[in-house]
């Protein structure tokens, strides 16, 4: 009998995770972009899971419309919602807006880990989609859920509409120090004209 050491090694399929920004859209067009990759759980990372503009997107009538489209809810915001104060001094020098420095901070929480945590088992098993507001990944917390994401090694794609999605690029200023993420890489010119980057 061989060793295991000896046997071929079949490479598994990386998990993928999407995430999503439902923004100013009517519901059936935000279902068709989950059915179009093949949604199977929404977990709502918003903070304030509901909206006073666009109420299809509140709590209780997206759970039920979702339902009718055979895709399970779960409210995460809690652990994984944004709208976080700043403490103070920050390590995460190369976010600008404080309340990304924040998020970046919250990270490293228990609570931040655990649901991660959870989140990374599921897409083993699961297509799962991470929903916020915002259309643009770039400008929501959700960029760094999804660097958190990919440092456990998971793929994350945007999606963009029903037939696009972008692959996430991690923030260019995240170090990864202990196994934390920090975000404090700074791009600095050289002395001289012909130094600085093209």
């Amino acid at each position: 009998m061989a060793d295991l050491e000896t046997l071929p090694q079949r490479s598994m399929p990386m998990p993928r995770l999407y995430t999503i920004g439902h923004s100013n859209l009517g519901f059936e067009a935000f279902a068709e972009r989950l059915r179009a990759h093949d949604i199977e759980v929404l977990a709502d990372v918003r903070a304030a899971p509901y909206s006073r503009r666009y109420p299809q997107f509140s709590r209780d009538a997206l759970e039920a419309a979702l339902a009718g489209q055979q895709i399970r809810y779960r409210w995460l915001g809690k652990a994984l919602g944004g709208l976080r104060s700043p403490q103070g001094a920050t390590p995460h020098t190369a976010i600008a807006e404080p309340a990304f420095q924040a998020y970046a901070e919250h990270m490293a929480s228990a609570a931040f880990i655990d649901t991660l945590d959870r989140l990374c088992e599921g897409a083993h098993r699961l297509r799962i989609a991470l929903m916020c507001a915002e259309a643009n990944p770039h400008h929501c917390h959700r960029q760094f859920i999804a660097d958190a994401l990919c440092v456990r090694g998971l793929e994350v794609w945007h999606i963009q509409n029903a037939q696009t999605v972008v692959a996430h690029d991690p923030h260019p200023g995240l170090r990864l120090v202990d196994q934390q993420l920090v975000y404090d890489r700074h791009s600095q010119s050289g002395l001289f004209a012909f130094e600085d980057p093209a």
